[in-house]
C-alpha cells in the first residue's frame, strides 16, 4: 500500500475514448504485470515482473531479470546483449548494449538497423535522430547514414525546417538538406518561425532567413517571439511590432507590449491599456484600467476596480460589476463577487451557477462542456447550463496540465464517496492536456479490494481488481 500511496501523489491517468482493441492498459495483479482491453479482458497475460505502457506498437516488460519487448498480440521480442531498452518511434528504438555500453537502433523484428556505436542517442522524429559520438553531436537517417556528421558542439531538434546547433563554438542552424548554415557574428539564434528567425548580434536583435541572410540587420534592443506573424520589438526604449521581414507594422510608441493572440495584442501607451490589431490600428476600451486576452471575440476588462467583458468592437458587452473574472473559455467564466462568493457566468454576464461562499480553487475550469465544483465539502460536476449531473459524491478533485505533472509532479486525484470506492481518478486524455474534466471514457478507482476501472455510468468494466493500473493507451501511438 505504500507504493500505491506514493503513486497517488505523482501520477495522473487520462481518459480514453470509446471501446477499441487498440487501447490497452498496463495492470499489476499479484505482483505481476500484463495488459487488459477496455472491456476488462486480459489481452497480454499478467505474468511479467514489471512493465511500461505501449509506445509505437511495442511495450517494454521485465521477464525474470531481463527487459524485453512485447507486441499487442502478446508475442515477445528479446534483444540479445542489451542492457537497456527504449521506446519505438517511427519504427525504430535505440538500445544500449551491455558489453560496450554503446547505443544503436533496432527495428520491430529485433534486427540491428544501426549498429551500437553512439554514446548518446535520441528518438527519430520526421526521419532524423540526434546522436553523440565522443564529444561531438550529429544527425542520422533511419538507414544509419549521416544526415549531418558528428562535428557539432551541440544539437537540438528540428522545429519545422530548421534545427538550431552549435558549430565551431558559434551558433548556427541545420536545414532539411543537412546543410550547416552559419550567421556571421551571431550571438544567439532563436527558434525559427515560418522560415525566419530572430537573431542576436552585437547585443542587438534582427531577423534572418533560412539561408542565414539578414532580412533586418540587428536594430532592436529586445524582441518577443513571433506570434500570428508579428513580434514585439523594443527600439529606443519603446515597444512596437514588426512583421517577418523586420518591418514596423506598429511604430514603437508603447510602454508595454504582449504577444498577439486571437488577432489582438495588449499594449500600454501613456499608462493606458488598449488593444492593437494586426494592421497596427488601435482598439480603445472606454475607461479600461486593465485588459486580458480575447477568447472567441470576448475579453475580460477592468474599470473602476470591477470587471466585465468587452467585444472586438471595443464595446462593454457585460458591464463591470464583478470583482474578479477568471478562466474565460469563450462561453463560460468563473466570477467572484465580494460578500457572495464564486460562481460561473456566461458571456452575457448571466449567472449559470449562482455565487457560493467557496474558494476559487473549488471551481474548476470548464473543459468539454463540464466543470467540477466543490459544494458542502463534496465535489460534483455541472454543464454549461448550470445543470448538475452528479450527486456530489466526490470528496477531492485536483486538475493539472501534462507539463506541470511531468515537470513538477503535481498531485492529481479524486477521492470518491460512494460506489464503495475510496479514491478515484477521472481524467481526460489528448495530446496536449491531461485532466481536462469528464468527457466520457473510463475512471480508475481504488477501494478496499484494489484498483479497477469504471465506465461513465459508474459500472465496473470487469470483476477484476489490481494493485496498480495505468491509463488506456493506443498501442500504436508514439
Amino acid at each position: 500500500m505504500k507504493k500505491l500511496s506514493f503513486i497517488l501523489l505523482v501520477v495522473i491517468f487520462p481518459f480514453v475514448y470509446g471501446y477499441s482493441q487498440n487501447l490497452l492498459a498496463l495492470v499489476e495483479q499479484n505482483h505481476k504485470f500484463g495488459f487488459i482491453d477496455t472491456e476488462g479482458k486480459v489481452v497480454i497475460e499478467i505474468k511479467y515482473e514489471s512493465g511500461k505502457s505501449f509506445v509505437g506498437g511495442m511495450a517494454r516488460v521485465r521477464k525474470g531479470s531481463e527487459w524485453i519487448y512485447v507486441r499487442p498480440d502478446g508475442s515477445e521480442l528479446f534483444v540479445e546483449g542489451s542492457s537497456k531498452l527504449y521506446d519505438f518511434y517511427e519504427g525504430l528504438a535505440f538500445v544500449r548494449v551491455s558489453d560496450t555500453k554503446k547505443l544503436g537502433y533496432i527495428n520491430k523484428q529485433g534486427e540491428w538497423v544501426i549498429k551500437p556505436q553512439f554514446d548518446v542517442a535520441r528518438k527519430f522524429i520526421d526521419g532524423v535522430a540526434i546522436v553523440k559520438s565522443g564529444d561531438k553531436w550529429g544527425y542520422i537517417k533511419p538507414d544509419g547514414s549521416w544526415f549531418v556528421e558528428a562535428k557539432l558542439d551541440n544539437a537540438y531538434g528540428f522545429e519545422g525546417e530548421y534545427a538550431i546547433v552549435q558549430y565551431e563554438k558559434v551558433p548556427a542552424f541545420v536545414d532539411r538538406n543537412g546543410n550547416i548554415v552559419s550567421v556571421s557574428g551571431a550571438q544567439k539564434i532563436f527558434k525559427f518561425y515560418n522560415g525566419i528567425a530572430l537573431c542576436r548580434k552585437n547585443d542587438k536583435m534582427g531577423v534572418i532567413d533560412g539561408k542565414g541572410v539578414w532580412l533586418k540587420e540587428p536594430t532592436f534592443q529586445k524582441c518577443g517571439m513571433y506570434s500570428e506573424d508579428l513580434a514585439a520589438a523594443l527600439f529606443k526604449d519603446k515597444w512596437g511590432f514588426i512583421n517577418t521581414r523586420g518591418e514596423w507594422v506598429a511604430e514603437p510608441i508603447y510602454n508595454r507590449a504582449k504577444a498577439f493572440n486571437n488577432g489582438f495584442a495588449r499594449v500600454e501607451k501613456d499608462g493606458k491599456p488598449l488593444f492593437l490589431r494586426a494592421d497596427g490600428t488601435e482598439l480603445n476600451i472606454a475607461n479600461a484600467e486593465a485588459l486580458w486576452d480575447f477568447v472567441d471575440d470576448v475579453a475580460p476588462a477592468e474599470k473602476a476596480n470591477r470587471m466585465g467583458l468587452v467585444n472586438t468592437k471595443g464595446e462593454w458587452v457585460v458591464q463591470p460589476k464583478f470583482n474578479i473574472i477568471r478562466s474565460l473559455d469563450g462561453k463560460v467564466a468563473k466570477a467572484y463577487v465580494r460578500g457572495k462568493g464564486w460562481g460561473y457566468i456566461d458571456i452575457t454576464g448571466k449567472w449559470i451557477m449562482q455565487p457560493e461562499p467557496i474558494a476559487e480553487d473549488e471551481l474548476m475550469r470548464f473543459h468539454d462542456g463540464r466543470a467540477a465544483i466543490r459544494l458542502q465539502k463534496k465535489w460534483q460536476f455541472i454543464d454549461e447550463d448550470g445543470k448538475n449531473y452528479s450527486d456530489g459524491r466526490y470528496k477531492y478533485v485536483f486538475y493539472a496540465t501534462e507539463k506541470s505533472l511531468m515537470k513538477n509532479f503535481a498531485p492529481v486525484m479524486i477521492s470518491v464517496i460512494g460506489l464503495m470506492a475510496t479514491k478515484v481518478m477521472i481524467v481526460d486524455y489528448n495530446d496536449k492536456l491531461l485532466c481536462k474534466g469528464y468527457k466520457g471514457g473510463f475512471a480508475m478507482v481504488e477501494d478496499k479490494q484494489g484498483w479497477h476501472f469504471i465506465d461513465k455510468s459508474g459500472e465496473n468494466i470487469s470483476d477484476q481488481y489490481y494493485e496498480y493500473i495505468e491509463f488506456f493507451r493506443d498501442v500504436q501511438k508514439p
